[in-house]
């Protein structure tokens, strides 16, 4: 099967997946985008974009590997789901970022 549908969460401050979701698509690709504010509120997107019709799932790396575990039971399992993941010393630079913001 050919992926033509992909969707792609991202955890940030007021977001809204309802308010803050966009398609983006080509005659031959779609990617489905929501902002969410917290696990919960993944968790129904992630349910919502089963329901659109994705075919895989991609969570930012604001999703440790407990939440991302949590989406995947959420939908049962239905499309494959995948977080990014830093390499060490990228994940060192974001975690110096972060602090700096505090």
């Amino acid at each position: 099967m050919k992926l033509t549908h992909c969707g792609f969460i991202f955890k940030g401050s007021g977001m809204h997946a309802v308010e803050h979701a966009v398609k983006l698509s080509s005659p031959s690709f779609a990617m489905s985008v929501r902002g969410v504010a917290d696990l919960e509120e993944a968790v129904l997107a992630s349910k919502a974009l089963v329901k659109e019709g994705v075919q895989v799932i991609e969570l930012c790396g604001g999703f440790d590997e407990n939440m991302t575990r949590c989406i995947i039971d959420a939908i049962g399992g239905a499309v494959p789901v995948a977080a990014v993941a830093y390499f060490p010393e990228e994940l060192a630079k974001l975690e110096r970022f972060l602090k700096e913001e505090e």
